[in-house]
C-alpha cells in the first residue's frame, strides 16, 4: 500500500515522499517554478536554454562526461523538460541508490557551472528548425489567437537562436532555481527520514529564495471567435472552454469530464463522413489562474458548419442535461478504471500526487481511491450543474485555421455571434 506526505525542508524545499514498497525503481523529480510564462518578448527560450545547460555539470560532477558517467555507474536515468510554469528534472534509479537520485536531482537543478551554453544554443536552434512543421506552426498560431502578446502565446523552446547570454542565464537561474520556489518528489521504497537528510545536506549553503507569481491570465470579454491562418490543409478548430477562477479538486475533475464527454461526441460526429477528421483531442491547461479544456479538430473544410453546429449543440446539452447517457457512462467508467490501473504504475501515481500538490500547493492531495469513489459519483445532473457554474460566457471562445477565400471569416463571425 502506497503513502503520500508532504515534508518541511532546509531553506524552505518542499519535499513530497510517496512510499510505494512493491515498486523495483525510484522516481525523483524537481520542479521549479518557471517557464515560458515568466518570460518576455526579449528572454523568450531562455528557460528552455537554461534546462539544456543544467546537464552541461555540477560543481560535484564539473563535465557533461562526469556527469554522465555518475549516471551511468549508479543505473541513472536522467532527462527533463521545461513547460509554461514549471521546469521538471526527472530521474529514475534502482532502489539501493534511491539517495543517490535525490543529490544528483539537486545539484543539478541548484548548483550548476553554466557551461557549453552555445552548444546548447545550437541544438535548440536545430530542434525549434525541426518542430517548425505545418502542425508546429499551426500550435503556435493558436497560442498567439488565444492570448495575444501574453507570454501564455509564446512557444515553450523560445525563438530560433535564443539570445540570452550566459551571464543572463545565471541571473535567471539565480531568481528562479531556489528552494522557496521548488517541489521535490520522491517515490518509491524509500525511507521519508532518510530522504530528508540528505536533502537538508545538499541544500546546506543555498539561499532560500522566493516563490514567483507568473503575471494571470489576460482577461476576456465573450464569448469571442479568433480565426487565422493555417499553414496545412483544411479547417484547424479549437473550442476553448476557461474557467475564471482557481479551482478545487472536485472542479477540476469536472472540467476535465465536460472536455471528454465533447471530445467522445465530436469523434463520433465527424467520423460519420469519412476522412472528415484528420486529428481530434482533448488538451487541458491547468496552472496559476489557469483552467482551461481546449478541444481540437482537424478536418475537411467543407465539414466546418457541421462540426461547430455540433459543438454549439452538444455544448448546450451539456450544460442543460449533463451530455448524452452513453458518452457520460464512457467517460465515467474509463476514469473509474484509469484510477484503479493508477495503483499498478509508479510514474502514474507519481504524476496524479504531483498535479495536485503543484496545482494547489496548500492543500492535503487525495489519493487515488479518492478520486475514484468522486468518479463513480458522476451522474448528468452534477455534470450540468457544474458546467452551468464553472463555464460563463466570456470563458468560451473559438480559433479557426483555414486558408480562406474572400468574405468567408466574416461569414464565420457573423454564424457564431448568431450561435
Amino acid at each position: 500500500m502506497h503513502r503520500f506526505t508532504l515534508h518541511a525542508t532546509r531553506a524552505g524545499l518542499a519535499l513530497g515522499v510517496l512510499r510505494a514498497p512493491r515498486f523495483r525503481r525510484v522516481l525523483v523529480q524537481l520542479f521549479v517554478h518557471a517557464g515560458s510564462r515568466f518570460e518576455n518578448l526579449r528572454s523568450s527560450g531562455s528557460t528552455h536554454l537554461l534546462e539544456h545547460v543544467l546537464f552541461r555539470g555540477t560543481e560535484r560532477h564539473p563535465t557533461r562526461e562526469s556527469l554522465e558517467e555518475t549516471f551511468h555507474r549508479h543505473q541513472v536515468d536522467a532527462n527533463a523538460y521545461t513547460d509554461r510554469e514549471w521546469v521538471s528534472i526527472h530521474l529514475a534509479a534502482p532502489r539501493d541508490k534511491a539517495l543517490r537520485a535525490v543529490a544528483l536531482a539537486l545539484e543539478i537543478g541548484f548548483r550548476p557551472r553554466f557551461l557549453d551554453v552555445e552548444v546548447e544554443r545550437r541544438i535548440i536552434d536545430a530542434e525549434i528548425r525541426e518542430s517548425r512543421s505545418h502542425e508546429g506552426l499551426a500550435h503556435e498560431r493558436i497560442g498567439r489567437l488565444l492570448w495575444g502578446d501574453h507570454p501564455l502565446g509564446f512557444p515553450v523552446a523560445g525563438r530560433r537562436r535564443p539570445a540570452t547570454s550566459r551571464k543572463a542565464l545565471k541571473a535567471l537561474h539565480g531568481r528562479f532555481f531556489r528552494p522557496l520556489n521548488s517541489i521535490l518528489f520522491v517515490a518509491g521504497r524509500v525511507d521519508p527520514t532518510a530522504v530528508r537528510r540528505t536533502v537538508n545536506a545538499r541544500l546546506a549553503g543555498l539561499e532560500p529564495g522566493h516563490r514567483r507569481q507568473p503575471p494571470p491570465p489576460p482577461g476576456r470579454r465573450g464569448p469571442w471567435l479568433r480565426s487565422g491562418a493555417e499553414p496545412g490543409p483544411g479547417l484547424r478548430v479549437v473550442f476553448h472552454l476557461q474557467v475564471m477562477r482557481p479551482l478545487d479538486d472536485r472542479e477540476r475533475l469536472y472540467l476535465w469530464v465536460i472536455g471528454r464527454l465533447l471530445e467522445q461526441r465530436l469523434t463520433r460526429v465527424v467520423r460519420e463522413d469519412r476522412g472528415a477528421c484528420y486529428d481530434l483531442y482533448v488538451e487541458d491547461e491547468f496552472g496559476d489562474g489557469l483552467n482551461a479544456i481546449a478541444v481540437h479538430a482537424l478536418v475537411r473544410k467543407p465539414v466546418g458548419p457541421m462540426l461547430l453546429d455540433e459543438i454549439v449543440r452538444q455544448w448546450r446539452l451539456i450544460r442543460e442535461d449533463g451530455g448524452e447517457p452513453a458518452d457520460l457512462e464512457t467517460v465515467r467508467s474509463g476514469l473509474v478504471r484509469a484510477y484503479r490501473l493508477m495503483e499498478d504504475d509508479l510514474s502514474d501515481l507519481l504524476d496524479f500526487y504531483a498535479r495536485q500538490a503543484l496545482l494547489i500547493p496548500d492543500a492535503t492531495p487525495i489519493p487515488p481511491a479518492r478520486a475514484r469513489r468522486l468518479a463513480e459519483r458522476i451522474d448528468r445532473e452534477t455534470v450540468a450543474s457544474m458546467a452551468r457554474r464553472l463555464l460563463a460566457a466570456e470563458g468560451v471562445g473559438l480559433v479557426l485555421l483555414a486558408r480562406w477565400s474572400p468574405g468567408e471569416r466574416q461569414r464565420w463571425r457573423v454564424r457564431f455571434r448568431r450561435d
